[in-house]
């Protein structure tokens, strides 16, 4: 099982910021008054944190309480912020890989010696929050989960047994924030419990090194932006990608693919929806494939398609 204190990262694929990421000397630019939406979270549901992906992809960042002048406060020096200090539009892909590069420096995959395949997990509150917990991790593991907000995020076991590892990838490292949106006096059990499970796929496979970065639970919430950072610059940097669904994977997805990554990713929604309830195991599982990403290849429906279903 895995150390709930911590990872077995390496000092080679560990990063550190090398760039001045600072606000500017005149302050943060505002929020326009025509663009601040009401905020769509319930505060029992949402105790704060850092959000990359919902910055970047989503209407989230103009909303007053958790958005983009909560992330300039509470994470001045984050990709996130730096993102947003360059632009307000959306998905601009290459505004972000400017900002890790910027930030981290660049690391060019084909230079180099281990090449390696980075696997990101969704975990914390899509499996550990008060409304998912009660669920075994083994349904997690075997089958389709709604969120019960909507949406299919915790890809089942099945897909990553049938994902073929490209001949030359040595060193599978998978990352994860197990603490992610998670009532800080809870353990979340089954977020370790299914990452231990994937990490025993890639091992049965005979990879030669397994590596598990998890984000650890801090106590103070400004870390948590340091370590979603520094595994976004490894994950772009790769030469392979696995993602899982959200707006993060969906950003580490075409960063890593505009840096001429390969990348895969869960199927789309209308592809599963067959799936839901049915057990992904043996016989049932063998169809379960991991399918090429594309830039502009989107999981927001996710959250409108599948409503308030609680599970």
């Amino acid at each position: 099982m895995l150390s709930k204190a911590g990872d077995d990262r390496t000092e080679d694929t560990t990063y550190e910021q090398v760039g001045h990421c600072d606000p500017p000397t005149g302050g943060d630019p505002q929020i326009p008054p025509w663009k601040v939406v009401p905020s769509p979270f319930d505060p029992s549901d949402m105790p704060g944190g850092y959000r990359l992906g919902d910055m970047i992809s989503t209407m989230y960042r103009w909303d007053l309480q958790w958005g983009q002048q909560y992330h300039f406060k509470i994470f001045p020096q984050s990709l996130a912020s730096m993102y947003m200090r360059a632009t307000e539009e959306k998905h601009q892909w290459d505004v972000l890989s400017r900002c890790v590069d910027d930030k981290f420096g660049r690391r060019d995959m084909h230079s180099q010696h281990h090449k390696y395949l980075v696997v990101h997990l969704r975990t914390g509150d899509v499996m550990d929050d008060k409304h998912a917990r009660s669920i075994p991790v083994q349904r997690y593991l075997s089958e389709w989960v709604v969120k019960w907000r909507g949406g299919y995020y915790v890809t089942p076991r099945a897909y990553y047994q049938n994902f073929e590892i490209p001949r030359d990838v040595k060193r599978v490292i998978i990352t994860s924030n197990p603490h992610f949106q998670i009532d800080g006096a809870h353990e979340p059990h089954n977020s370790y419990e299914y990452i231990d499970a994937i990490k025993q796929v890639f091992l049965e496979k005979g990879v030669e090194t397994v590596e598990v970065r998890v984000a650890p639970k801090h106590e103070h919430i400004v870390r948590s932006s340091v370590d979603a950072d520094e595994d976004f610059a490894l994950a772009v940097s790769a030469e392979a990608l696995i993602i899982s669904g959200g707006g993060f994977g969906r950003a580490l997805g075409s960063v890593a693919k505009l840096r001429g990554a390969s990348v895969w990713k869960p199927p789309q929604v209308e592809t599963i929806q067959h799936l839901v309830g049915m057990r992904l195991e043996g016989k049932s599982g063998k169809a379960c494939s991991l399918e090429e990403f594309h830039i502009g290849d989107s999981w927001e429906q996710l959250g409108c398609m599948v409503r308030r279903r609680h599970v």
